[in-house]
């Protein structure tokens, strides 16, 4: 607790108030390591005391976001010079993000080499029990040999950023305190390694450099660290963009791509990229709606570098047992959300996982909509909107397995991905009649249903012991529990 009195508080030096009160030209009362005003506002993550020449969170990861601006500006005109923009790391030069000092303080600064074989034989076991959670799009049969039969250094293993990536949710998620003690030394490695990684000269450096920011990123957000969670998917989404890798494999080889990515050489390559684009949309999205906030994928009615122009991707075994057949996709999303029919029906585990973000979001932006207030001309067209989101969702709902299905669905990952999706379509079906103006009993019933399905989900999924879910999922419960209030 601080020391000051309320007097002492009420005539702070300058440049005593913490970074948020000053920033928003409010009083603040000093009191450390929360104001009362950031605590009232509930904000406390915003809520930073800085001195002398330091620099904040929000400063050091606005350059970083500048910087990164800058890289894909460079990136995609050709004209530009070739010098190389460096992307620094958020913990570079003692200007770590506050909510990473606790990792950084006992993090070993030794950390110079890989683990050994049999650590990291462990730390696999740990990571592929959960990775379809946070968001680990490749290969996994091709990553573990490649991890655990070439040297590190060996341009066939995986890159740094990516195999400290890795080790760092190993360790995470083990329960070993052998593996947990290196989780510190693990977490500063990989932010290194990732900030240096598109400058390297590894042959898989931008669909490795995109997973291991993915895996940042969820990593953070699961801590509740924001700030350092947003940096990677911004990170992320950069890379994605800049490599072209939102488009058809003609799109990519354009003059306007200068962070050229080599052809896929098989399927399995191709599907990395395809649901690797996806993931990242979906973590982008999903992310953006739970923080309420802005996406950086505007993928309607946006610029054309940002549209999705790819197939809705199959699941990793359909594309390794050869069922993918490359075809010109356009504006997916755009056909999606129109309710056009195409023979690109998006029904595999990971397609479904994308959509039921996708309407999420889509909802989330009616609903803002509606309450900003629309003229009367423009009523028609919003009952339009309305019914169309309800019967893409009743859609969506009606190919899945129903909640007492769900105990005999026969894997964990696929028990995992269905319980997010089901739970995002019926949240999205509460807040899409939430907007309906009181006294309509059709959606008064909707919502409770709705309500009722995520709660029965919750039950059905108890014995399963599925471990580490998405933590997207926890928004579910504050919505049930205000429906359940009304």
């Amino acid at each position: 607790m601080s020391s000051q009195t309320p007097s002492e508080r009420s005539s702070l030096r300058r440049g005593d108030a913490c970074i948020n009160c000053r920033r928003r030209k409010m009083k603040c009362d000093g009191v450390r390591p929360i104001c009362g005003r950031c605590q009232r506002a509930d904000k406390p993550d915003d809520c930073e005391y800085v001195s002398g020449h330091e620099r904040s969170t929000a400063q050091i990861l606005e350059d970083s976001i500048a910087v990164l601006e800058a890289r894909i500006q460079q990136l995609q005109d050709p004209q530009m010079s070739t010098t190389p923009v460096a992307v620094p790391s958020p913990y570079a030069a003692n200007q770590l993000p506050r909510g990473a000092l606790a990792f950084q303080r006992n993090a070993s600064q030794s950390l110079s080499r890989d683990p050994s074989k049999q650590v990291i034989e462990k730390l696999l076991d740990c990571f592929f029990l959960h990775a379809s959670e946070f968001g680990f799009f490749l290969n996994i049969p091709r990553f573990r040999h490649s991890m655990t039969t070439f040297p590190p250094g060996h341009p066939s293993r995986p890159s740094p950023a990516l195999s400290f990536a890795v080790y760092l949710w190993g360790a995470n998620l083990s329960r070993d305190a052998s593996l947990v003690a290196h989780e510190s030394a693990y977490l500063t490695r990989a932010a290194q390694e990732i900030a240096v990684n598109l400058s390297g000269n590894h042959p898989r450096k931008i669909i490795e450099g995109v997973q291991a920011d993915v895996l940042l990123a969820y990593y953070f957000f699961s801590k509740g660290h924001f700030s350092e969670g947003k940096y990677y998917v911004t990170s992320a989404v950069s890379t994605t963009l800049a490599a072209g890798l939102h488009r058809l494999p003609p799109a990519r080889s354009t003059s306007n791509t200068a962070l050229m990515i080599l052809p896929a050489r098989d399927a399995v390559e191709e599907a990395e990229r395809i649901i690797g684009i996806w993931t990242v949309l979906t973590l982008d999205k999903a992310w953006a709606v739970a923080l309420d906030e802005t996406p950086n994928l505007v993928t309607l009615n946006g610029k054309h570098d940002s549209q999705i122009d790819i197939p809705w991707p199959l699941d990793m075994e359909d594309y390794e047992q050869g069922r993918f057949i490359p075809q010109q996709t356009s504006q997916t999303l755009y056909t999606f959300l129109s309710n056009t029919p195409t023979s690109d029906v998006g029904l595999s585990n990971q397609a479904v996982h994308a959509k039921s973000v996708i309407l999420w979001e889509s909802v989330v932006d009616f609903c803002r909509t509606c309450k900003t207030g629309i003229p009367q001309q423009e009523a028609t067209a919003l009952r339009g909107a309305f019914n169309s989101l309800d019967l893409l969702i009743e859609r969506l709902i009606a190919s899945l397995p129903s909640t007492d299905q769900i105990s005999a669905v026969p894997h964990p990952a696929n028990v995992r991905r269905l319980v997010f999706a089901l739970s995002l379509l019926h949240i999205s079906t509460i807040c899409l009649h939430d907007a309906v103006p009181p006294g309509n009993e059709a959606s008064k019933r909707k919502r409770l249903m709705a309500a009722q399905s995520i709660m029965e989900i919750v039950t059905s999924i108890k014995p399963r012991n599925l471990g580490y879910i998405n933590p997207v999922i926890g928004v579910s419960r504050g919505i049930c529990f205000r429906v359940a209030t009304h």
